[in-house]
């Protein structure tokens, strides 16, 4: 399970991770921003609302990422179920407290 916002850093959004740590590669390479979303096939609007964080990824984003960038679209969903993952985490974290895990559960955790 994801760690609560106290005990650490949230995972990036996959905009975040897409705006800082691919972007800067592809500007260095002469790909501004604009002709990044064309290669996507998507608008700018679309692509500024991801790397912004306001729109989440989409299995469509991730399967063009993988095109465009080479990378398995596997990898772009994991970074969206991982931050979401910790959102939803962090939101329910005293509901959570509260559920009582069955034997089972316990038994496997503890083996």
């Amino acid at each position: 399970m994801a760690k609560p916002p106290a005990a650490g850093l949230a995972p990036l959004h996959p905009g975040e991770h897409l705006r800082t740590r691919v972007l800067p590669g592809l500007l260095q390479r002469g790909l501004p921003r604009g002709q990044f979303a064309e290669r996507l096939g998507v608008s700018h609007e679309a692509l500024d609302n991801l790397l912004g964080g306001k729109t989440n990824m989409t299995p469509s984003m991730a399967l063009r990422l993988g095109r465009v960038l080479g990378d398995p679209p596997e990898k772009w969903m994991a970074l969206q179920a991982a931050y979401d993952l910790w959102k939803a985490e962090a939101a329910m974290a005293e509901a959570l407290k509260a559920l009582q895990p069955l034997a089972s559960a316990r038994a496997k955790k503890a083996g």
